[in-house]
C-alpha cells in the first residue's frame, strides 16, 4: 500500500498516474483570491472557495485539462480552479470533474465576496471563502484585511475592517474547520489576523503597535492564521502589513533540492527565486564544505518566515528546529557549496493584513501579500500599491492497494 500526494500549482493539462486507483482517491481544489480593489477607498479581496471529488473515476496514463486559478491584481478578482477529463473547458458536472470559484474584488466600499460554494462543482463538501473587509466612504481608505482561503471542512475567515484614516484591519484565518475574523484597527492600532481552525490550528499574526517593527504573520497550522494590520505610516518606525499564514495540511510524498546561500549574520537563508518555500516545510542541508554553527548537514529543520519585510521575493527565510519554534542564530564559518532538500508543505493560506501606511510621515509603503493558496489580498495605502491574491491549488490524493483513501490532507484533520 501507498499513498501519493500531487500537488498542482501550474499548467493546463496532467496526466493521470499508471497506478491510478479509481477506488481510493480524492481530487481537492482551491480558487484564486481576489485582488483588493483599486482604490485606497475600496474594499479587501474574497477568498477563494474549496471543493473536492472522491474516488473520481480515470483512465490510468490519460489525459486531464486543468486550470489553476490566478490570484487577482488590484482591481480583478481570482480566476477560478477546475479539473476536467473530457474537454479544454470549466465542467459543467461533477461526472466530468471539479469547479472551485475564485475570490472577487470590488470596486466600491464592501470588501469582495469569497468564492462561493453553491457555485462550486461539486457543490456538496464545498465551502466558501472568507469576504474581503469593508473599505472606507471618507477622504482616506480604512486598509482592510484579505479573506482567508477555504478549507475541506469550514469556510474561510472575513477579513477584518480598518480604522477610518488610520490603521489596517487583519486578514481571515485560513479554514482548516472555519476561519476565524481578522480584527479591526483601532485609533491607536493595526488590528490581529483571524486565526486559522482546525487541529493546530495556526494562529493570526498581531498588529503593529504605536511602535512596530514590523506587522507579523500569522502561523503555520491546519488552517494558515491571517496576517495582521499595520499601523498608520505616520512615523519611519510603522511598516506594511503582516503576511497571511500557511496551513500544513497537504505534505508533498516528494522533495526538491536546490542550490542555497547562508548570510551568517542575518541567519537568512536564500534559494532560488522558482521555489517558494512554505513555512512550515522541512529542509535538510547538505554540503560540499563545512555549515555555519547552528545547523547540522543531514538534520530536517522547519522553514519560519520570522521577517515578513524580508519575505517579498519568497526566497529568504530562516529555520528553526521544531514547527513554529524560535529561529536558529549562526555563527562561525562556512565553505564549499550548500544544498537544500525541500519536503513540500502547502494548505490553505489566511488573508494579508491591510497595510496602511500612509507616507504622511515617512512610513514604509509595502502591499500586504496573501496566505498560500487562495488567500484574498489586503487593502494597502494611498500610493497606489494594492494588494494581490494568491493562486489556487489542486491536490490529488490516491492510494494503492486496499486501503481507504485517506491522503495526509485528512490524516491531519
Amino acid at each position: 500500500m501507498a499513498t501519493n500526494v500531487i500537488i498542482l500549482t501550474s499548467g493546463s493539462s496532467w496526466t493521470v498516474p499508471a497506478d491510478w486507483n479509481n477506488a481510493n482517491n480524492t481530487i481537492e481544489a482551491i480558487g484564486g483570491g481576489g485582488g483588493s480593489g483599486s482604490n485606497y477607498q475600496n474594499g479587501a479581496g474574497g477568498g477563494g472557495a474549496y471543493t473536492k471529488l472522491t474516488n473520481f473515476t480515470l483512465t490510468p496514463s490519460a489525459g486531464v485539462f486543468i486550470q489553476i486559478g490566478v490570484g487577482g491584481a488590484a482591481g480583478t478578482a481570482g480566476t477560478d480552479t477546475w479539473f476536467n477529463k473530457t474537454t479544454n473547458a470549466s465542467p459543467s458536472s461533477s461526472t466530468d470533474g471539479l469547479l472551485a470559484k475564485a475570490g472577487d474584488t470590488t470596486a466600491a466600499n464592501a470588501g469582495g465576496l469569497g468564492g462561493a460554494a453553491a457555485s462550486c462543482i461539486p457543490s456538496s463538501g464545498a465551502f466558501s471563502g472568507g469576504a474581503g473587509g469593508v473599505g472606507g466612504n471618507g477622504s482616506v481608505g480604512t486598509y482592510p484585511g484579505g479573506g482567508g482561503a477555504a478549507g475541506p471542512s469550514g469556510a474561510g475567515g472575513i477579513g477584518g475592517n480598518g480604522y477610518t484614516a488610520l490603521n489596517g484591519g487583519g486578514g481571515g484565518g485560513g479554514g482548516g474547520n472555519n476561519g476565524a475574523a481578522g480584527g479591526t484597527g483601532t485609533s491607536t492600532a493595526g488590528a490581529a489576523g483571524g486565526a486559522g481552525r482546525g487541529t493546530s490550528g495556526g494562529s493570526g499574526g498581531l498588529g503593529a503597535t504605536a511602535t512596530p517593527a514590523a506587522a507579523t504573520s500569522g502561523q503555520v497550522g491546519t488552517g494558515g492564521g491571517g496576517g495582521g494590520g499595520s499601523k498608520d505610516g505616520s512615523t519611519t518606525s510603522d511598516v506594511g502589513s503582516g503576511l497571511g499564514g500557511n496551513g500544513n495540511l497537504w505534505t508533498s510524498t516528494t522533495t526538491t533540492s536546490t542550490g542555497a546561500t547562508i548570510n551568517i549574520s542575518t541567519s537568512l537563508f536564500t534559494v532560488g527565486a522558482n521555489l517558494i518555500p512554505p513555512a512550515g516545510s522541512k529542509v535538510v542541508f547538505t554540503t560540499t564544505g563545512a555549515l555555519p554553527t547552528g545547523i547540522t548537514a543531514g538534520t530536517s529543520y522547519y522553514v519560519l518566515n520570522s521577517a515578513p519585510n524580508l519575505l517579498i521575493s519568497n526566497v529568504n527565510f530562516q529555520v528553526s528546529a521544531t514547527l513554529n519554534g524560535s529561529a536558529i542564530t549562526l555563527s562561525g564559518t562556512q565553505s564549499g557549496t550548500h544544498t537544500a532538500t525541500f519536503t513540500a508543505v502547502a494548505g490553505p493560506g489566511g488573508g494579508s493584513g491591510g497595510t496602511s501606511s500612509r507616507n504622511s510621515g515617512g512610513g514604509t509603503s509595502q502591499t500586504g501579500s496573501a496566505g498560500l493558496y487562495g488567500a484574498g489580498g489586503g487593502a494597502a495605502n494611498q500610493t497606489a500599491s494594492y494588494g494581490t491574491g494568491a493562486n489556487g491549488v489542486i491536490v490529488i490524493t490516491y492510494t494503492t492497494g486496499s486501503a481507504p483513501a485517506n491522503g495526509n490532507f485528512f490524516l491531519l484533520m
